[in-house]
């Protein structure tokens, strides 16, 4: 998988078999024979037992034949420091747990209770200050995530029976930690605990994503819209929210991964889509909950619709975008079901992007769109779990991330079709890999991974040289995400629980560090022109993000699009000073916007992601189903 870091199917890594797990010893007698989904041992595992035939529907979701949970009770277990979560985030999680009932987001969910009614109520709070455990640790990415699930299972069930509580074995527990303990394979999950076969819980588990930020914004694809939400919560709280919203609706309609809802079965294992994957990180609109809050969550697929829905009836499909000062064009691709992004775009007009297809949420392929309008698409070869892109240079060269075996790895295409593919960072474990962004003459920037999981920058130039490098202060995260002619990078850096800053590095290795006055709660710089201004967005006191350019001397201009309530992010910038990006009304409906060199707005119907020197962008565009 690429840095898709979506809620997660344990079975899409499992492919045919399921795990089986060692016994966890917690210093006190385990309950006798208690399993999960995920895998078995002769006392504690995940696991559970045979799918029933499947029972047909209209698809691309079938039901399988087993518990489903239309009649919930859900709680929030609070596991670690409580100063280490945003500080709003105790607050928004249960103002939105507390408004799912009687919602229009959660009956979508009824099409899929075999004639019930969903329902669900807020159960409380539990506490416990003890240190969450993390999944860094021994092998090439830290403790098997078998291991960690149980982990956590096991001590949930553990501290409930120890503080006398008997655990609701139709209720949703969902295990928010104070740290994040990050993994490439996902951003959280959920689960089923066993006793044999009794059924003792459902659980979820959702870190702290105040940092995460690959999390926050599907960072390799999908960086634009999500968390422009229609209230004034931290990006750190909407972005449990979105991740809380996915898993509940996935728990509720598929609590043991084997027989409820989901596209594909292969053989004994379970592979594919539950009814949130599809729409990972897809938006229309925001949901107002039965509380009358207003929360920005990720959409889920609909049976009856046809397509993504977020509550209101209206299916919407993402289609790949283009648009000039005058005209905004869509385009499609055969079997692209579940999204196309353009992701970069040249002077000459070519662009680039990746799509998913209908069989998994994992990226499919990449495309190359020319001026003609005629499109290729490929793999690199040896990719077992998708290729992405992030840019494309003037003479045709495309940078991006395919994942195989061993993990995520860069690569170049070059115009005739030839691959370059190249890992940074010093060590064995250097097996993740982004690249991130392209100069004209094809020198690179992009992040890696080392064992402890934290990601560090690197340039690549273009005779295949690699240099590493952090910003100040040896930060959780270093994330370069632009480069221009000079070879001067742009990006942000932070570290866990902690707002982020901007950084523009130079061709002698220099570091200038900077943050928007005002944006008390972070910068980030996303793009950097020839010249060396560089744009991006900065979040205020309340938590409201705004647009800025930073001049190549360091003086910031601000701004908002015009009609932005709840943010404005600037997202690339060209030779000219001209800068597209994106905004969000006071209904909470993104648009995009051009703002050119002195000023002036064109407001746009798609989401743009990147911009050339003569004005055209690229991005996506979230259309209705008609």
């Amino acid at each position: 998988m690429t840095t898709q870091r979506r809620s997660f199917r344990w079975g899409l890594l499992l492919s045919a078999v399921l795990l089986w797990l060692a016994a966890l010893t917690y210093g006190q007698a385990q309950p006798k024979g208690i399993t999960s989904r995920r895998g078995a041992s002769p006392a504690m595992s995940l696991m559970s037992g045979t799918a029933a035939a499947a029972i047909p529907t209209q698809g691309p979701m079938f039901y399988h034949g087993g518990l489903l949970l239309p009649d919930s009770t859900n709680y929030a277990f609070w596991w670690g420091n409580p100063a280490d979560f945003p500080a709003d985030a105790k607050t928004g999680l249960e103002q939105f747990l507390a408004g799912l009932n009687g919602s229009s987001y959660l009956s979508i969910a009824d099409q899929y209770m075999l004639g019930a009614k969903t329902t669900t109520r807020f159960g409380g709070n539990f506490y416990d200050s003890s240190a969450p455990p993390s999944i860094a640790g021994s092998g090439t990415k830290g403790k098997a995530i078998g291991d960690f699930q149980l982990e956590l299972a096991i001590h949930l069930y553990h501290f409930l029976t120890a503080s006398g509580v008997t655990p609701d074995p139709t209720g949703v527990y969902f295990i928010f930690t104070s740290n994040y303990a990050p993994n490439p394979f996902f951003c959280g999950f959920h689960d089923a605990l066993f006793s044999g076969t009794t059924r003792l819980l459902q659980f979820a588990y959702i870190p702290n994503l105040a940092s995460a930020y690959s999390c926050m914004v599907e960072g390799d694809v999908q960086l634009a819209d999500p968390y422009l939400a229609p209230n004034n919560y931290s990006a750190g709280t909407h972005a449990m929210v979105s991740l809380t919203a996915h898993e509940f609706m996935e728990t509720i309609t598929d609590p043991d991964l084997v027989g409820g809802w989901y596209d594909v079965i292969v053989a004994s294992a379970f592979v594919g889509n539950e009814i949130a994957d599809p729409c990972a990180y897809v938006f229309q609109n925001w949901v107002q909950l039965a509380n009358s809050s207003n929360w920005k969550t990720q959409e889920i697929w609909s049976n009856q619709a046809g397509g993504c829905v977020q509550g209101d009836g209206r299916p919407v499909q993402l289609l790949g975008a283009a648009s000039t000062s005058k005209a905004v064009t869509t385009f499609n691709i055969p079997g692209a079901t579940y999204g196309i992004f353009g992701t970069g775009i040249n002077d000459g007009g070519t662009i680039a992007g990746t799509y998913y297809d209908a069989n998994f949420y994992l990226p499919s392929a990449v495309f190359v769109l020319d001026p003609l309008g005629n499109i290729t698409t490929f793999n690199v070869p040896g990719a077992t779990a998708g290729t992405t892109t992030r840019g494309i240079n003037s003479n045709g060269t495309i940078v991006g991330t395919y994942t195989d075996a061993a993990g995520e790895h860069g690569y170049l295409r070059d115009p005739l079709g030839n691959f370059t593919t190249f890992n940074a960072g010093t060590s064995s474990l250097s097996n993740n890999t982004h690249g991130l962004a392209i100069n004209a003459a094809g020198a690179i920037t992009g992040t890696y991974e080392e064992a402890s999981l934290g990601k560090h920058g690197f340039v690549r130039d273009t005779l295949g040289n690699i240099t590493t490098f952090d910003a100040p202060g040896m930060p959780y995260q270093t994330e370069p995400v632009s480069i221009n002619d000079n070879d001067k990078v742009a990006g942000f850096y932070a570290n866990l629980n902690q707002p982020p800053h901007g950084f523009v590095r130079d061709v002698q290795g220099d570091i200038t560090t900077f943050d928007v006055p005002g944006g008390v709660n972070g910068t980030e710089a996303f793009s950097i022109n020839l010249e060396g201004a560089i744009a991006g967005t900065y979040t205020d006191a309340n938590f409201v993000k705004h647009g800025f350019v930073r001049s190549p001397t360091g003086v910031f201009t601000t701004f908002d699009a015009p009609g932005a309530v709840y943010g404005t992010v600037a997202h690339s910038i060209n030779k000219y000073g001209a800068v597209a990006g994106f905004y969000s009304d006071a209904e909470g409906v993104s648009h995009g916007f051009v703002r050119d060199p002195y000023g002036n707005f064109t407001i746009l119907s798609d989401i743009p992601w990147s911009m050339n020197d003569n004005g055209m962008t690229t991005g996506y565009a979230t259309v209705p189903i008609k």
